[in-house]
């Protein structure tokens, strides 16, 4: 497929810094049947937010940054008039079981003061539908809305793609050059890693295939989207490019650190400025910065 499940979250600038936007946002307009009250939800889990931020001992500008933006984030980013509009039509629907639910586990002490996401224990489905706070209901094929950010959206199948639901195959199934393979159950670790994961592998003058592993250096392809290392030549995914090579993706090099067209060491500093979470050794870049933590999402908040 021309856009890869990479490509779909980079207009989010991070999964990490999106999740606290998206679940923020979630619960500002529709009351759910149990659970936090929609109405509520924003502040509580703002609060919630900030506490941990606090617990992980951040220090205090991060811990500042996180009480002036995080609850007003809840009118920005994903949750626009378009999400607002769909969720009082009945398209999305908000669960304040599920709010009830990630609050919890935002106040409970964390394993790790890791990336929101990964705090949370998220699987890669779970970014679909921010741990079912957020449900589409329209049918693979259906017109769509993505509310400009392409996670989550008003499909009950997968994603909206180009205005459309995209149903989203698991490892082997059925799937067309259009599809983008997705493990769902495998935990989240990155919007790197998970485009790492699967290929639609269609055979010479088929039209349909299946999503299979991408295959390892040494191993036989079709295409360049066969392998991890996206280079296929004369039927044989490429090793990956030495430190100091040229490169265009983080995939292409041995250290999956790509930036400014060359590969670095994998222990190279982080540069000053990032476009891409391919250029950082954290594989995350909110605000053109590299962070390595929860707590550098707030400190490279705006």
């Amino acid at each position: 497929m021309t856009c890869s499940f990479l490509a779909h979250c980079s207009s989010l600038a991070s999964l990490s810094s999106l999740a606290l936007v998206a679940v923020l946002a979630l619960g500002c307009t529709q009351e759910p049947s149990s659970g936090i009250p929609a109405a509520s939800f924003c502040a509580e889990f703002a609060d919630a937010t900030c506490d941990l931020v606090e617990r992980c001992a951040c220090g205090a500008p991060a811990a500042a940054q996180c009480r002036a933006t995080a609850e007003a984030r809840c009118a920005s980013g994903i949750i626009s008039p378009a999400t607002l509009a769909s969720i009082d039509a009945g398209q999305v629907r908000y669960d304040g079981a599920a709010a009830t639910v990630m609050v919890a586990a935002l106040r409970s002490e964390p394993a790790s003061c890791d990336y929101l996401l990964v705090t949370l224990g998220f699987r890669v489905g779970d970014l679909l539908t921010f741990g079912g706070l957020l449900t589409g209901t329209r049918a693979a094929g259906a017109s769509c809305s993505d509310f400009g950010a392409r996670l989550p959206s008003e499909c009950s199948v997968g994603l909206c793609d180009r205005g459309v639901c995209q149903a989203v195959p698991a490892p082997g199934e059925a799937c067309s050059g259009d599809s983008m393979c997705l493990d769902r159950v495998a935990a989240y670790v990155g919007a790197r890693d998970i485009d790492a994961q699967l290929s639609c592998v269609i055979e010479p003058g088929a039209t349909t295939g299946v999503c299979l592993a991408r295959q390892p250096a040494g191993a036989e392809c079709v295409n360049a989207q066969d392998c991890v290392t996206r280079t296929c030549e004369i039927g044989v995914c490429t090793p990956q490019i030495a430190d100091g090579g040229a490169c265009v993706s983080a995939l292409e090099c041995a250290s999956l650190r790509c930036s400014g067209g060359t590969c670095l060491a994998a222990d190279a500093p982080d540069p000053a400025t990032c476009v891409r979470g391919f250029e950082c050794v954290s594989n995350e870049c909110i605000a053109g910065v590299c962070v390595a933590s929860l707590c550098g999402e707030f400190a490279a908040a705006p």
